[in-house]
């Protein structure tokens, strides 16, 4: 099992490398079946308005939505590949988790 981190300050060339390295990584297996793709919502910081009751998306960033996506990310790191020879577990903006 093999772990890549792919940083940088441009979110353009970061998502073009991540695509790359997943290219890479799959070769040629079929998506649907070996990819699992995560990624965390940003987090509210102070002084940012407080989200509308009926924004689910806004809460989402209060962290109460983190521990099922990390429970997510649990069971995908776990499971076997299905159907494929590898499986790929893509994690995006991990540092917006505040658990």
């Amino acid at each position: 099992m093999s772990i890549y981190l792919v940083q940088g300050s441009d979110p353009v060339f970061r998502d073009r490398e991540v695509q790359r390295l997943v290219d890479e990584l799959l070769a040629g297996e079929d998506r649907s079946f070996a990819l699992d793709d995560h990624t965390f919502a940003s987090r509210r910081r102070a002084g940012d308005a407080e989200p509308a009751e009926d924004d689910d998306d806004a809460r989402a960033s209060e962290g109460s939505t983190e521990l099922p996506a990390f429970a997510a990310l649990t069971t995908a790191l776990q499971s076997p590949p299905f159907m494929t020879a590898a499986r790929v577990v893509v994690v995006r903006d991990i540092g917006n988790a505040t658990t």
